[in-house]
């Protein structure tokens, strides 16, 4: 009886410690489809063979972040959040042609988030919109052409200022734990420099992994 009571008690007061978590820590597995991208390759595309027919390419990869939750209003809970990822396709969105790192991007953001509270104290949406750069090659050609003294000419990339917004639910599994179910998001990536596509949009559902930090107070 002794035992249980001092594990009830060291429950409630992880509980009461997490109620009042100030930092959280992700990551999230995602797919995106980048939108608006011309095809270079002319003739491949002519021909109905290139990758880039409807004038999309997809990729996947991945995003780690950190949120701070800065102040209660109403329902929702507003803060702060900046993540970095990158991903990758294998076919290209200018040519007809393909291969290991045909579609590239990194990407740092950085924004503000709204938590709101739900009758369902385990569910929790969230919403953020946020701003960054993305380095990538998405709307350069595949590669330069080969010569003598570069026979491997290595992969043009351009840098992009990106606005992303972002909607997802997070599950509660544990005091320290939760699941984001499910994150899409709706943004553009404007090229500052480059050739190729000027304006790339940006669609993309990813799943992930939360941990939350107790604030120190």
């Amino acid at each position: 009886m002794k035992f249980g009571r001092i594990v009830g008690l060291g429950l409630a007061l992880l509980g009461s410690a997490v109620a009042h978590a100030q930092f959280s820590v992700y990551g999230i597995y995602e797919a995106t489809r980048h939108t608006g991208v011309n095809c270079l390759d002319t003739r491949g595309c002519a021909n109905g063979a290139g990758y880039n027919q409807n004038g999309s390419v997809n990729a996947t990869g991945g995003w780690g972040g950190v949120s701070y939750d800065w102040k209660q209003y109403g329902p929702a809970m507003i803060g702060f959040d900046v993540r970095a990822g990158e991903s990758h396709g294998n076919k290209s969105g200018t040519a007809n042609a393909g291969g290991h790192g045909s579609a590239n991007a990194q990407n740092v953001l950085g924004g503000v988030k709204a938590t709101f509270r739900t009758p369902i104290r385990v569910v929790k949406p969230y919403g953020q919109i946020s701003l960054g750069w993305s380095r990538s090659n998405i709307t350069e050609p595949l590669k330069t052409y080969p010569t003598i003294l570069n026979p491997t000419p290595p992969l043009r990339y351009d840098n992009f200022f990106v606005v992303q917004g972002f909607a997802g639910v997070d599950i509660r599994l544990a005091p320290v734990l939760d699941l984001r179910l499910v994150e899409l998001s709706y943004g553009n990536m404007q090229r500052m420099g480059g050739q190729g596509s000027s304006s790339v949009g940006l669609l993309s559902a990813g799943v992930g992994v939360v941990f939350h930090f107790p604030s120190p107070h």
